[in-house]
């Protein structure tokens, strides 16, 4: 199966003082399904796999941006054992 994600920034705040920036996205995943016990009914069948948001701090030190955390929070997923 793949995995394809979407993301849509909701907001970017700047703290000018600290030289970093906080963004808060939107998070879904779509899981194609390309093989399986009966490919033939289900190849090419995309399903929603998982929402969530992003909550980054992103520091602006330095010739470029650079992504310093990352916490994503899951609101629902279609997740298995082990993964």
């Amino acid at each position: 199966s793949k995995l394809t994600r979407h993301v849509s920034i909701y907001t970017v705040d700047y703290d000018e003082q600290a030289k970093q920036a906080h963004a808060v996205s939107a998070l879904t995943i779509h899981r194609t399904q390309l093989d399986g016990t009966m490919s033939y009914i289900e190849s090419g069948q995309t399903s929603l796999y998982a929402v969530g948001v992003y909550r980054d701090r992103i520091s602006l030190n330095g010739d470029s941006p650079k992504l310093q955390e990352r916490v994503m929070r899951l609101d629902t997923r279609q997740l298995d054992v082990g993964t």
